[in-house]
């Protein structure tokens, strides 16, 4: 198994989590300032195993992943879309920023296909997509219409996985926080039942 050591720089000791004080000591009330605190502090996308490295054959880290909760991913400073996600919708319900997390699926199957779950803010008539565990494209992206994020997200899924372009494609809208310790399977099961926002 290849593995990568992960950085441990400015790593943060997390007892007794509170989210309102750390947001407030870290100088987050917004988006943008979240964006900010992933960047400064060198944020990466991965799975650890139990001595702290980083997984990268992507068979292995599926059987042993677990959804970790928001201290653990500002104790590890690592984790996948779906862990990225759901520490924004948690901030942003802090916030009181009205948000939802969506997840794209490819013919339905997320064994074979990748999948990519991602959290977007609506503010007025505008889409603010916050993207930050696909890294290529780590930013705050403000848009007319919902529509336009999902071009958007497919543009880059096509780009780095040309074959998807020729599969059905399910976009399904999730409006509460993801479960603890839920595994793929169990985050999938749950999902189809949420509300289905786009489908082709």
């Amino acid at each position: 198994m290849k593995t990568i050591k992960a950085s441990r720089k400015n790593s943060v000791k997390f007892n007794d989590f509170n989210l309102k004080e750390f947001l407030r000591e870290n100088g987050i009330n917004n988006e943008n300032d979240l964006l900010r605190y992933l960047k400064e502090n060198e944020f990466d996308w991965g799975v650890l195993d139990e001595n702290w490295d980083k997984i990268t054959d992507r068979l292995i880290y599926r059987k042993m992943w677990r959804l970790k909760n928001i201290q653990q991913i500002f104790k590890d400073k690592i984790g996948i879309c779906w862990e990225f996600a759901n520490i924004e919708k948690i901030i942003f319900d802090e916030l009181k920023m009205k948000s939802y997390m969506y997840w794209i699926v490819f013919d339905n199957d997320i064994d074979e296909n990748p999948f990519h779950s991602f959290t977007l803010i609506e503010r007025g008539d505008k889409f603010i997509l916050f993207e930050f565990s696909f890294t290529k494209y780590a930013w705050i992206y403000e848009l007319e219409n919902i529509n336009d994020v999902f071009e958007l997200q497919f543009s880059w899924r096509f780009e780095n996985h040309a074959h998807l372009k020729n599969k059905s494609v399910t976009i399904y809208r999730y409006d509460s926080i993801f479960p603890i310790n839920a595994d793929r399977n169990n985050l999938f099961n749950l999902t189809r039942s949420q509300e289905i926002v786009y489908r082709r």
